[in-house]
């Protein structure tokens, strides 16, 4: 394994650890539900979910991001027109500074 592969093990071995210390149990108990499980977990991606668009903010790329997806939207909808060539530029212009942005 890489050096990452072995710093999650790590993690997850602390994770258990103050689980068990927390809870008295480890996660073999078979007190929960199938149900249950799967709830706690739904509860978990959804606060990684708020993390994710907190740590979007600090970054300022939720605007970006938010951008980026009306721009392809507003791409898509003139693909169809015969119109909106200088518009299409002005898009990929805002799309091409985004990109690079991004890659910083």
């Amino acid at each position: 394994m890489s050096r990452i592969e072995d710093n999650v093990c790590e993690k997850i071995h602390k994770r258990a650890e103050v689980g068990f210390k927390k809870y008295g149990e480890t996660m073999e108990r078979d007190d929960f539900s199938t149900l249950d499980w799967l709830s706690y977990l739904q509860e978990e991606l959804m606060d990684a979910v708020v993390y994710i668009e907190r740590l979007m903010e600090d970054l300022g790329i939720k605007k970006m991001a938010d951008d980026l997806m009306d721009s392809s939207e507003r791409v898509q909808s003139l693909g169809t027109q015969h119109t909106g060539t200088k518009e299409k530029k002005n898009i990929f212009e805002q799309l091409r500074e985004y990109r690079e942005k991004m890659n910083k």
